[in-house]
């Protein structure tokens, strides 16, 4: 994979790297607290973004003067971390370096390869890049007025989260590249869910379909409430087993639709929480899943390459921006090929609707995961008018692509 920009956050250095393919580099100091401080600010001005967007009945879409309120607020934040962490003295010069990379930011090439921007950084250390309009500082104000697609398109893609595919890494070698999604005829996926979720129907559909060999949804009532962890954790590591106990084809996609909580400063206190239809509500804190995988006896091989994890928190989660971090983490360790998750507590439709269309280009059009990733984001922002798909967050090979054994 070759990056248009590459972006190294390096605590111990005090600065944060940005180098571009052209070999222009540019580097900032590093403030970890200073950037703590930005993600809670990020993570009241996502609430209220989401907020603006819930004016009206759920079956109609938000109002434009809702969507504009939330372009702004979204616009407003991104200026105050493109101050707080590039700088005024700097920051025309990294845009410079941005816009030298990756021409084709606002998407008028036919036929130009999606811009891709590698940030590596370790757990504590997530600079939430994806919110800064680094295209365009100016674009809030007349143009911040959404009456239209085409508008609301416009004034989002100055950010860096919708405009590139960003890739996340905690360190250079922490997913795996150059791996394939492989299946005869159908993908096999495992589902882990919340029940309760309102939209999960939907989700779900996305999931019963020709292309895709499902396992689930789990839990069901058979699950051992009292060592809940332990039995996540099994189902997790155990690939070739479905949920019944039963052989199967290798799990590529561990999907779960989910609560969650995520905790940057204390990880492990971070949890997921599931539902089956006749279970109470089930948590797995981080730090009891990291046990589990010890107690498991497991053996996990250095070179494996287990299923890509797609954590798709719903709206009444908590999470906080850099919190995917904690779960990319114990993903890692366990042999995933990487992780899908989100930096907000997206609504439960919003994130239905992600799904629902990042399955169809990854199965239906042969699209590599970054460009299925990249088209959801579009999807929300194009065919629902929220903005709040920059809210994903990808850690895995974008150029990762469905590879169909004959």
């Amino acid at each position: 994979m070759t990056a248009a920009v590459s972006i190294v956050i390096e605590p111990q250095d005090r600065r944060i790297t940005f180098t571009n393919t052209y070999g222009t580099s540019e580097w900032v100091d590093y403030d970890h607290e200073m950037i703590t401080e930005q993600r809670r600010a990020l993570r009241n001005d996502l609430e209220g973004a989401k907020e603006c967007l819930r004016a009206g009945p759920s079956t109609v879409l938000p109002s434009w003067l809702s969507v504009s309120r939330a372009v702004r607020l979204l616009h407003s934040r991104g200026r105050k971390l493109a101050f707080q962490i590039l700088g005024p003295k700097k920051a025309p010069r990294i845009q410079q370096l941005f816009i030298e990379a990756c021409p084709n930011w606002r998407g008028k090439i036919p036929g130009a390869p999606l811009p891709i921007v590698e940030v590596v950084g370790s757990l504590k250390d997530h600079v939430p890049l994806e919110y800064v309009p680094m295209f365009d500082f100016e674009v809030a104000g007349e143009r911040g007025v959404c009456t239209c697609v085409d508008d609301l398109v416009g004034a989002m893609q100055p950010f860096l989260g919708v405009s590139t595919v960003v890739v996340r890494r905690l360190s250079r070698n922490s997913v795996a590249q150059g791996s394939q999604l492989e299946c005869a005829s159908c993908l096999p996926v495992k589902l882990f869910y919340h029940s309760s979720l309102r939209y999960i129907d939907e989700e779900l559909g996305a999931l019963h379909n020709g292309l895709i060999d499902l396992d689930g949804p789990w839990p069901d009532d058979t699950v051992v409430v009292d060592d809940f962890a332990a039995e996540l954790m099994s189902h997790l590591l155990s690939r070739e087993i479905g949920f019944n106990g039963s052989p199967r084809v290798m799990d590529q996609i561990h999907h779960l639709a989910c609560h969650c909580e995520s905790n940057v400063e204390d990880s492990e206190k971070g949890f997921v929480e599931l539902k089956g239809p006749t279970t109470p509500r089930l948590q797995a804190s981080l730090g009891s899943l990291q046990e589990a995988v010890m107690r498991s006896g497991k053996t996990i091989a250095p070179e494996a390459t287990g299923p890509l994890v797609f954590l798709n928190a719903c709206g009444t989660s908590y999470v906080v921006p850099g919190g995917t971090a904690s779960f990319v983490n114990l993903f890692s360790k366990i042999g995933s090929r990487g992780v899908i998750g989100t930096e907000a507590n997206v609504p439960d439709k919003a994130a239905a609707r992600f799904a629902i269309r990042f399955y169809q280009k990854l199965l239906e059009t042969g699209e590599t995961l970054g460009s299925a990733f990249h088209a959801a984001q579009g999807s929300l922002l194009r065919d629902y008018r929220n903005p709040l798909g920059i809210a994903y967050v990808l850690y895995a090979d974008p150029l990762t692509k469905l590879l169909r054994r004959a």
